[in-house]
């Protein structure tokens, strides 16, 4: 009889970046700094750290370091200064996550610029934030690209559960399963603090891991993994 041995496991090191300046670069430092630690004992792509915006693995590690391993990460995280923006996920080594970028805060404006040029985005209208999005569709029609950013036309309320039904359903539309492949499995939402009405509507379209952020919170549904 052959024994099976227990597989190597993954973990996704995932973010909600934040739009300043600098940010970018520290985690990529991070990344460096977890590829220097871990490279002799784990699959850690400095390629992969390098070309990364929110997301990288860490693959490869033995069942028995699993928790050692994760300890090692979200320790150097906070030594980055990093926990408010930054969480540690099990994962599949096979694919990478689909995240998809809400943004609720009226008054987000310009910051826009930072997050929505590399993750479709999905933005409440007001006039600051209409006003940035139109400079992001000239620049990415200058640049023979396609927008990935949108508003809705009308007002979007973001209190009770009944408000983000609609917007996680207009979001699914796009982005779920019967319309998108790879499909959406993380929703990267800034400008709101988790409340029981949020996580209600939330496990109506099966997120059901959120952390909660500087600056809002990240949702991952079942498949995220």
């Amino acid at each position: 009889m052959v024994e099976n041995k227990p597989q190597v496991q993954t973990i996704r090191i995932v973010a909600q970046p934040k739009p300043e300046e600098g940010w970018l670069h520290r985690f990529r430092n991070l990344g460096e700094a977890l590829w220097v630690r871990l490279r002799e004992s784990c699959d850690v792509s400095i390629e992969e750290i390098d070309a990364s915006s929110d997301h990288f693995h860490v693959r490869g590690i033995p069942p028995e370091r699993a928790t050692a391993v994760t300890d090692i990460v979200e320790s150097m995280i906070q030594e980055h200064h990093l926990d408010d923006s930054v969480f540690v996920m099990p994962a599949d080594s096979d694919r990478s996550p689909y995240i998809v970028v809400l943004v609720v805060d009226p008054a987000f404006g310009e910051r826009l610029w930072e997050i929505a040029m590399s993750r479709d985005t999905w933005v409440v209208p007001s006039d600051v934030n209409k006003a940035t999005v139109r400079g992001i569709w000239e620049a990415c029609r200058e640049r023979g690209g396609q927008p990935s950013v949108t508003f809705w036309s009308a007002p979007t309320p973001a209190v009770t559960e009944e408000d983000w039904l609609a917007m996680l359903d207009t979001i699914e539309v796009h982005h779920g399963d019967c319309w998108s492949v790879p499909s959406l499995d993380t929703l990267n939402v800034y400008g709101a603090a988790l409340t029981p009405a949020i996580s209600a509507a939330l496990r109506e379209y099966e997120y059901e891991t959120v952390k909660s952020a500087a600056l809002g919170f990240i949702a991952f549904k079942r498949n995220a993994a």
